[in-house]
C-alpha cells in the first residue's frame, strides 16, 4: 500500500515527494525478521541486516556493510551504527557552525542531543519498538568503544 500510494503521487504530480519508508517486522526468529525500503517513486526493495536512508545513504550503507555483525551487543550496534552516521557526515559542516569554526568541514561527532536512537526486541510484550534516550543513551555512547572491527567484507 504504501508503494502504490507512494508510485502514485510520484507520477501524478510535477514534483514528486522526497519520502523513504522503511517498514520493519520483528519475526520469532532472527531468520523470521523482515526489512523493506519503500522509495518515493513507489519501488520495494527488500534489505538485509541494516538498511541506511537520506542523503548520505551511500556512505553510511557501505559503512555498515564492513561493520555491521547481526550478534552484536547493544552497545557494540550503537557503536558501528554511529560511526556510519559519522562518516555520512564527515566534509559537512555542523549545524550552526560558522566559518572557520571547530566542525566546520571536518568530521562530526555525534552525540546523544544530536542521535535519535531506538532498537527493535523481539521479546517486548506487545511492542517489539523502544526508544534509548536521556541517561540510557549517554552512558551507551560512553561505553561504545571507538573503532569496531570490520567484519563485512
Amino acid at each position: 500500500a504504501y508503494a502504490q500510494t507512494l508510485g502514485s503521487i510520484f507520477l501524478e504530480n510535477q514534483k514528486p515527494y522526497e519520502v523513504e519508508i522503511v517498514v520493519a517486522e520483528v519475526g520469532l526468529t532472527a531468520e523470521a525478521d523482515q526489512i523493506y525500503r519503500n522509495t518515493y517513486d513507489g519501488s520495494v526493495s527488500d534489505e538485509q541486516g541494516y538498511v541506511a536512508m537520506g542523503g548520505q545513504a551511500d556512505t553510511v550503507a557501505e559503512s555498515l556493510h564492513q561493520h555491521h555483525d547481526p550478534n552484536a551487543s547493544l552497545r557494540d550496534a550503537v557503536a558501528v551504527a554511529v560511526r556510519a552516521l559519522e562518516a555520512g557526515t564527515a566534509g559537512q559542516p555542523a549545524p550552526n557552525a560558522a566559518a572557520g569554526q571547530p566542525g566546520n568541514g571536518a568530521e562530526r561527532r555525534l552525540s546523544a542531543a544530536t542521535l535519535e536512537v531506538a532498537v527493535l526486541e523481539r521479546d517486548r510484550p506487545r511492542r517489539c519498538f523502544r526508544r534509548i534516550t536521556g541517561r540510557a543513551l549517554e552512558d551507551l555512547l560512553r561505553q561504545s568503544p571507538a573503532e569496531p572491527e570490520p567484519t563485512g567484507t
